[in-house]
């Protein structure tokens, strides 16, 4: 296709159709070795809801668990290494949107929600990380590669 004629149909992406849907909820007070073995021992999502009573509280990457394993060998529980790095993202909300949310809050992750005032576990649909980005962004480009 000529480029002229291209469109950037990236943009035009919204968030239900570029979230990774496999959102995994886990509870705050889980002891970072267990989650370790969990994450390790199968296929997961690259960043976790960190949940306390029914409400995501924190999200926390594989990584960062991971490190925060290696550096302290004490029994510490999730919630102590999770962060408050998300923000809340409407399902209908342009790809475009999303990005611009992400840069200007520092937050590596936008929340998928039905709700982008409900902090419950039950309204996240899914989550976009910047890495995902990067990839339906390429995705996206290849449709025009022929």
């Amino acid at each position: 296709m000529p480029e002229a004629l291209q469109t950037d149909f990236h943009l035009e992406i919204r968030a239900r159709d570029a979230m990774e849907a496999s959102a995994r909820s886990v509870p705050a007070n889980l002891p970072l070795g267990e989650f370790a073995k969990m994450v390790l021992n199968a296929h997961h999502p690259t960043y976790f809801l960190i949940e306390d009573s029914g409400n995501v509280v924190e999200v926390i990457s594989r990584e960062a668990a991971l490190e925060a394993m290696q550096r302290d060998d004490r029994e510490i529980i999730l919630s102590e290494v999770g962060k408050k790095d998300y923000v809340n993202v409407s399902e209908t909300a342009r790809l475009l949107d999303v990005m611009s949310l992400l840069r200007s809050t520092g937050a590596e992750v936008a929340l998928v929600v039905r709700d982008v005032k409900s902090d419950r576990t039950e309204n996240v649909l899914g989550m976009i990380t910047k890495e995902r980005i990067a990839d339906v962004m390429a995705e996206s480009k290849e449709l025009f590669m022929d």
